[in-house]
């Protein structure tokens, strides 16, 4: 038997533990140390090697005695490999009963056996099962070359086997044929659609279970308007569907239903993205951000009233609810020590509240409850009303920002979205002296949206979404309909750089790193934060692509990369050697800022003779354009571009519109055929 040798080492100024052996990569033993967890193999020690543990010993010497396929040597000691009497009672000839379980019905094979080193270690080498740690069993594929190999596994190990064949339970068998039996009452017609929207679910790309899912609520969808128009439907029709369904589905299945439906008439029918503003969203709370000891001490040793820093103390440093402030009881100077406990428990913490609680007896003497007024306790909705006061009467910016954050932060939006809801709602606090929300008037809403009509339609429309967002989901405020009206939405045609202003730019910049970021975003349609977030093993130089990770909507998509830019991004990564990121600042590892490309391309710009504003998207807008002008199709195009829906990338065909370049104004006719007093053929 071969010998295995384990020491410690220390690789990369890091203690490690390493693992030798004096075999041939195609091995045992190489094939058992590939699968351990962590491990890696260092070139210059010749040896592989995991992150340290402690329990390295115990570890290593358990896992290679199970596999028995070597003696274990760890730290120039020979080790005794333990329980080997346990494993020799079936090498010596006692036969071990295996139990095969075989699922017809899902093709698995499973395979329990008792404490069987030698069993486990060849069931392992076959690379066709998984081993399942907490049923302590094998799962293979139920075909029959599978079950014939494990046949003549047992025979050789000496083991007697029983076959038992599953049957699924009832109620299983249902669930798994539901999507079918669904399926297989359609109509005609509704079979026709089906067929399609699985079609378009394909072409889209969709994980196997995403596809099975979706075809299920898609045709409980046909079953339930059979007779009716379906790729007519109004809006009205379908949120009242969803509605009703509302009522009768759990939240998961009600959210599919809600998903395939949208997916068949945005994706397959190219209609306009919907909206269904069901309630199925948590309600989020204000309360309840931890604020650090000394931030909240700084915020408030400006206070004066020892009752307003009392309360402030409780609520965001203590973490307190309203009704549990109210049931304070009036000896509550140790009471981070006796039934509560502060976040952190500090002795600075518990020292100063001692201090505060002292002080607020002295000046109000309460007999029962902490918080009283003439030996009635304050209620609920006081103390709430009177933490809102405070809020606005000291103007407690950064206390309203942390919260509100916080409220984001626990919230389902994009972080883009999260950063312009904080700063339109903080600017609106800010705008009425840090009231309170809670005490602003639907009125005062109108008022203030009215005086910012001036502002693009974009920011308007941002405002009142996070108005919306504060209001309705964290506050419980309708704000009525007649207060708030969303701008028309304006349509401007992209603006882009036609092939030669952009062989302009190009060449006029000298600098390496500008050249290949302005080159890698016309060449690939990037958005300005897929250039800041693109890292240089996104660009796969055989296949001329890059790899877009988690853009716009969290989507994953490639994109392309030319031939022409290998020579200018080797060199780059020669001269610039970026540590993660592909375009990074002077600092190591961090990314090059927004404004900073900007300027580049407004240099660029400025120097290539181009007058007009230019800005980095127009880059985006250049590619797409440049490739339907080429004769292109356009679902490529919007694949490229990651576009969820076809009509926002049929913008870019209005710019490319054939008919334009064809059509004669009739003034050339009028002109040609009539003294006009233009100079033309006829005249003189």
């Amino acid at each position: 038997m071969n010998k295995i040798f384990i020491s410690t080492i220390v690789h990369r100024q890091e203690k490690c533990i390493g693992i030798a052996f004096d075999l041939k990569s195609n091995s045992s033993i190489d094939r058992a140390v590939r699968n351990l967890p962590n491990r890696k193999y260092s070139n210059s020690k010749k040896l592989w090697y995991l992150p340290y543990r402690d329990d390295y010993k115990d570890y290593l010497v358990t896992y290679f005695n199970q596999l028995d396929i070597a003696d274990v040597n760890v730290d120039g000691e020979d080790v005794c490999i333990k329980n080997n009497k346990k494993s020799n009672a079936a090498e010596k000839g006692q036969e071990l009963q295996v139990k095969l379980k075989i699922d017809k019905d899902n093709l698995r094979i499973f395979v329990d056996h008792g404490y069987f080193p030698k069993l486990y270690g060849r069931l392992m080498y076959t690379k066709k099962g998984t081993w399942l740690e907490k049923q302590k069993n094998w799962l293979f594929p139920g075909n029959n070359e599978v079950y014939l190999e494990l046949i003549d596994i047992l025979k050789r190990t000496n083991c007697t086997y029983e076959v038992e064949f599953i049957e699924d339970k009832p109620v299983q068998k249902q669930e798994s044929s539901d999507s079918n039996y669904l399926e297989d009452i359609l109509n005609a017609e509704e079979r026709g659609l089906f067929k399609t929207f699985v079609q378009t679910l394909q072409l889209k790309r969709m994980s196997p279970l995403t596809i099975r899912t979706y075809k299920k609520y898609f045709a409980l969808f046909l079953i339930d308007n059979r007779g009716k128009a379906i790729p007519e439907l109004s809006y009205r029709e379908l949120y009242t569907y969803i509605k009703k369904k509302s009522g009768e589905l759990t939240d998961t299945p009600f959210r599919q239903l809600i998903a395939a439906i949208k997916f068949y008439y945005e994706n397959t029918l190219d209609k306009d993205r919907m909206f269904f503003n069901v309630k199925i969203n948590t309600q989020l709370s204000f309360a309840m951000v931890h604020v650090p000891f000394l931030v909240i001490t700084g915020i408030i040793e400006s206070i004066s009233s020892i009752a307003d820093r009392m309360l402030l103390f409780l609520y965001f440093h203590g973490n307190f609810g309203f009704k549990e402030i109210c049931e304070l009881p009036s000896d509550a100077e140790s009471l981070f020590t006796r039934s509560y406990r502060l976040p952190g428990q500090s002795e600075k913490s518990l020292n100063y509240f001692k201090a505060l609680y002292n002080e607020f007896c002295d000046k109000f003497a309460p007999r029962n409850k902490l918080w009283e007024e003439n030996q009635n306790e304050y209620s609920e909705q006081r103390i709430q009303e009177k933490l809102y006061r405070i809020m606005q009467h000291y103007r407690l910016e950064h206390l309203y920002k942390m919260n509100y954050k916080y409220i984001l932060d626990c919230s389902e939006l994009s972080s883009m979205t999260k950063s312009m809801y904080l700063g339109a709602f903080m600017r609106f606090i800010k705008y009425f002296n840090y009231k309170h929300p809670v005490f602003i008037a639907n009125e005062d809403i109108r008022d203030y949206l009215l005086l910012h009509r001036e502002k693009s339609t974009s920011s308007q429309d941002n405002m009142i979404s996070a108005f919306k967002f504060f209001f309705e989901r964290v506050h419980d405020n309708q704000i009525s309909t007649s207060c708030i009206l969303r701008p028309r939405r304006k349509h401007f045609l992209p603006d882009y750089f036609s092939q030669e202003e952009l062989a302009a730019i190009i060449g006029v910049t000298t600098n390496l790193k500008h050249k290949l970021m302005l080159s890698i975003a016309y060449c690939a349609g990037l958005r300005r934060s897929e250039i800041k977030n693109l890292q240089v093993k996104n660009i796969d130089l055989k296949k001329n692509l890059i790899f877009i990770k988690d853009s716009k909507g969290g989507k994953d998509r490639y994109s392309l990369f030319s031939v022409e830019l290998h020579h200018l991004f080797k060199n780059y990564l020669l001269e610039y050697q970026p540590v993660k990121y592909l375009f990074e600042g002077p600092e190591k590892g961090r990314q090059y800022s927004a404004s900073s490309m900007a300027n580049v391309l407004k240099s660029a710009a400025k120097r290539a003779g181009i007058k007009r504003r230019v800005y980095l998207h127009m880059l985006r807008h250049s590619f797409a354009t440049h490739l339907l002008e080429q004769g292109h199709d356009i679902r490529y195009v919007q694949e490229l571009l990651g576009h969820h829906s076809i009509k926002t990338t049929q913008r870019y065909t209005h710019v490319v519109n054939d008919a334009l370049t064809t059509v004669i104004s009739p003034l050339n006719h009028l002109v040609n055929t009539y003294r006009t007093g233009f100079r033309n053929k006829s005249s003189p």
